[in-house]
């Protein structure tokens, strides 16, 4: 544990991997761009006060005050190419904070409408919907991605940038 009394928005804070606030919400906000480039699964604690859009991963009261939990989550937006058991998968990802939309392009040139979520590096995809949407789930690590559709599997989508 370190601690340190300097200038936020000049002190280097890179290789936290705990990261606790009890600053007002525009000050939060304004730090918000340099803790999204910390290290995936990086843990933010808030007392009090949010993040405005960034939605917290968790939330608890606690005797009556709040407290906000905050999962770094790794970058995934772009497109992507995943090679799998059916083929390859073209992913074209939107990140807000934890939150993924986008669309792919599977093997036989169908499209499907993508959801999914990221908690640190971890991420889960839906591809399609309903009765004949898959799940993925696995990690990103930096401009690769590990999936499987299930953790039992040892059949897995191996995914690059492209």
């Amino acid at each position: 544990v370190e601690f340190r009394e300097q200038n936020l928005f000049h002190t280097d804070f890179s290789q936290a991997s705990v990261l606790t606030m009890y600053l007002l919400p525009d000050v939060n906000v304004a730090l918000r761009p340099k803790i999204l480039d910390l290290k995936p699964g990086t843990r933010v604690v808030s007392h009090a006060f949010d993040m405005d859009e960034w939605e917290a991963d968790h939330f608890e009261r606690v005797d009556g005050r709040s407290v906000y939990l905050w999962i770094v989550p790794a970058q995934a937006e772009g497109r992507w190419k995943l090679d799998g058991p059916d083929g390859a998968v073209e992913l074209q990802l939107v990140q807000e904070f934890q939150h993924i939309s986008g669309t792919a392009q599977d093997a036989n040139g169908n499209s499907l409408p993508v959801s999914g979520s990221l908690k640190g590096a971890a991420i889960e995809l839906k591809l399609g919907e309903g009765d004949a949407a898959r799940t993925l789930r696995g990690n990103v690590q930096g401009s690769t991605m590990l999936v499987s559709e299930d953790a039992a599997s040892s059949v897995n989508w191996k995914g690059s940038r492209l």
